[in-house]
């Protein structure tokens, strides 16, 4: 569905972005809080929701306002960008964003936090792209992409497993795990030799 709108007002998509930068980084806080429960997570990504709309809705404009904000990129900031990008399918935003992340790993959990929120359907080809790349970390995004879709990555899962990046490889584990891959017990143990904490986002 197109949803641009021919006269977006600044101010209101000013609002709508610094909202959804704020709920997403109170989100992230929120979700692994022990006394909130889903009613209070439901209300809030209700909020969100709405903000990301109306980013949407603003066309060309909310774009502007969400690549403005890679200026002093926050974890935030990427994750409204990302979402952008990935609705709009916008490789070379996405290429700029993993740049970002790579360059700032504290942004690294705001483009795994959009992966999460787009829709497979919309994630499908790009990280379908990813998922072979020489690049460590685009593989890492396009790990993450599949765990939080509870997609198994096929045989990327088993190079995962061989990579030299131990991040990479802690991901791997775990998505063999979620993913009931049993036959990948061996590679898993031997993947395993200089994992030495958790990695998670």
């Amino acid at each position: 569905m197109d949803r641009i709108a021919t006269h977006p007002i600044p101010a209101v998509v000013c609002q709508h972005v610094e909202e959804a930068v704020h709920l997403n980084g109170l989100r992230a806080v929120l979700v692994t809080a022990p006394h909130v429960g889903l009613f209070q997570l439901r209300r809030l990504d209700e909020r969100l929701a709405a903000h990301l709309d109306g980013i949407a809705v603003a066309g060309a404009a909310g774009r502007e306002q969400c690549v403005a904000l890679l200026d002093a990129p926050s974890a935030g900031a990427v994750f409204v960008a990302t979402l952008r990008a990935i609705e709009d399918g916008d490789g070379r935003l996405v290429q700029r964003l993993l740049a970002i992340a790579e360059s700032k790993p504290e942004t690294l959990s705001g483009l795994a936090r959009a992966l999460a929120w787009a829709s497979a359907h919309d994630l499908r080809s790009m990280v379908r792209a990813m998922l072979s790349s020489a690049n460590p970390l685009w593989r890492i995004v396009a790990v993450l992409a599949c765990s939080a879709h509870m997609v198994d990555p096929g045989a990327a899962l088993t190079s995962a497993l061989a990579e030299e990046d131990s991040r990479l490889r802690a991901l791997a584990l775990r998505m063999a795990g979620e993913c009931g891959r049993q036959e990948l017990g061996e590679a898993c143990l031997e993947a395993t030799a200089d994992i030495h904490c958790a990695w998670d986002l």
